[in-house]
């Protein structure tokens, strides 16, 4: 059902602001129930980031990241968020502003973060942000130990 609901959003070049509801709910990883479908997905990314501004997905980026440091060994998300931006490099920077600014979030549900915590940010925001360099050009990934 994600996958057919995804194409007939997508598909249909949603212009509606109910389409765009729908594929936000979609990509938010508190609401997923299933693991997603990886092209599914990327489509519905490029979709909602090459129509809205940032300031409408990077909340969900951020969600995403936070994801991440429950399940660290599932960069896949990474991917498919690069992916989705086809190389367009004003998306790019905007996923690399989202990153910068989850690493600078002091709370999370309301508490304060813990040095391990902000740590931990630190660390998958710096493997996003070496990746979007890479797409971008201007990096090279470090091997990893």
């Amino acid at each position: 059902m994600f996958r057919r609901l995804v194409d007939q959003l997508v598909g249909d070049t949603p212009t509606s602001a109910r389409s765009f509801e729908i594929l936000l709910a979609l990509l938010d990883p508190e609401q997923l129930r299933i693991g997603p479908p990886w092209r599914e997905l990327t489509l519905a990314w490029g979709a909602v980031m090459t129509a809205r501004p940032a300031t409408v997905w990077a909340p969900l980026v951020r969600r995403w990241l936070s994801t991440l440091l429950r399940r660290p060994a599932d960069d896949q998300i990474l991917q498919v968020l690069l992916l989705a931006t086809a190389g367009d490099y004003g998306l790019l920077n905007s996923l690399y502003a989202a990153a910068c600014d989850w690493t600078k979030q002091s709370l999370i549900g309301g508490q304060p973060l813990t040095e391990a915590q902000r740590l931990d940010r630190e660390r998958v925001a710096a493997r996003f942000c070496q990746k979007i360099d890479v797409m971008q050009g201007i990096g090279r990934m470090k091997e990893s130990a």
